[in-house]
This record gives structure tokens, sequence and C-alpha cells, in this order.
């Protein structure tokens, strides 16, 4: 955006970014926050808006056996998901809002960090995910591969199915490969 309109408008580049002091890998007990011990925490942080399309990761989700989805956030659709989880993932699917103090928590007790929009703007969300060392699965959209660089999994995510077997390959990860995401996702110039 920057390059294409820096002549006509005036314009700057802001970065964003996180505190890596508080997001960061790291083993935290998931109960404390209310989840299931043992099981893969697929992990939304997002409005309950029609544009986020949570309806739809439930869709992918139920398709991945024994991972739970959480979805950190609040919003109109609010009621529309809750009763959607509760048919296609019983026993899998938390919702939660949660004080800021409390986040970095929830991304270190997630397996994988999933965002279904088509046209997202800028969400500190994936910074906080890369920098706690989680496989960020998105729909692929430059902005989104300028955000990540090769620290995404970028699909097509009208697609369940691709969105689906990104989880399941995403779940299977170990500490190792999530040490290593973190030290990639640090070296942004």
């Amino acid at each position: 955006y920057y390059d294409a309109n820096k002549e006509r408008w005036p314009c700057a580049l802001i970065p964003n970014g996180v505190e890596t002091a508080r997001f960061r890998p790291g083993e935290t007990d998931p109960e404390l926050l209310g989840l299931p011990r043992g099981r893969k925490i697929v992990l939304m942080v997002s409005a309950m808006i029609e544009s986020k399309r949570v309806d739809a990761a439930i869709d992918a989700v139920a398709r991945v056996p024994d991972v739970h989805l959480v979805v950190a956030g609040d919003g109109p659709m609010r009621v529309a998901i809750v009763a959607k989880a509760k048919q296609l993932l019983p026993g899998r699917f938390s919702c939660l809002t949660l004080p800021a103090t409390q986040m970095p928590d929830l991304y270190r007790s997630a397996h994988v960090f999933l965002h279904m929009s088509f046209h997202e703007s800028f969400g500190n969300v994936f910074l906080e995910a890369l920098a706690s060392g989680l496989p960020v699965i998105g729909h692929d959209t430059p902005r989104l591969r300028w955000i990540l660089g090769d620290n995404g999994d970028l699909v097509d995510t009208a697609n369940l199915d691709l969105v689906a077997a990104s989880i399941a390959r995403a779940a299977r990860e170990g500490p190792e490969q999530r040490d290593m995401r973190h030290a990639a996702s640090l070296r942004y110039d």
C-alpha cells in the first residue's frame, strides 16, 4: 500500500509489533483457562462477526478428529456460533473472553492458530501467534503473505478440506518446530 500510494497521498508505514517478553513459546496449564488438557487446541482470536468466518472454522475443525477449537472473542454472532459448535463439535469447543493479561497464556495453551477472514487489514493476532511459536493458518492473500513471510500456512480458506488438512498437519508438529518457528518470526528486518 505504501509503495503504491506514497506519491499520491501523504502516508507513512507504521510497523505493528508485540512484546516478545509476553508473547513467547512456553508451557502453561490449559486447565487454568478452563481448557482441556491432552488435546490439541486450535485457537481463533476473533470478533464473532460474519467477515471473520468463525462458522466456517467450525465446519473445518469438525473434519479433524481429536482437536479442540477455542474462540477468544465476542460479537453479534456469538449465540449462533456457540449453537453450531455444540452441534458439530460436541465437547470440542470453548468460547472465551479474557483480559489482555491472560492472552499470552491462551496462546501458549494452543497448538495451532487459525484465522479464516478473506480480507484482513492487519491483525496483531498474527504477530502474537508467531511470537508464541504457533503455526498460523490463514487465507492466502498478498497482505497476509507480507505479514507472515514464510512463517504461515496460507490456503484458500473457502476450501474447508484444505483448511482441515492444514490444521491436522500443524497439530502433529512438536515443540522443536514451534521453537524454530518462533526464532524465524523474530528475524524481521
